[in-house]
């Protein structure tokens, strides 16, 4: 239970997952391709897609903001 806050840079390059059980995920400043949304995860990817990104919460948010 939380929240989790991520800040990379906007050229990060990594396959993107977030998922809460109940909450909420926001993504500012980056462009996530390939994407699928539902109430409760987010996937993509970033970049290239090179890394792994993989961000999980039980009750909270997620907040991912590109620099």
């Amino acid at each position: 239970n939380g929240s989790v806050f991520l800040e990379v840079q906007a050229q990060v390059s990594a396959s993107f997952g977030a998922k809460v059980g109940n909450g909420s995920i926001s993504l500012s400043g980056l462009e996530l391709l390939e994407m699928v949304s539902t109430k409760r995860q987010l996937k993509g990817v970033l970049g290239e897609g090179d890394g792994f990104i993989d961000l999980s919460v039980g009750n909270g948010q997620i907040r991912v903001q590109g620099e």
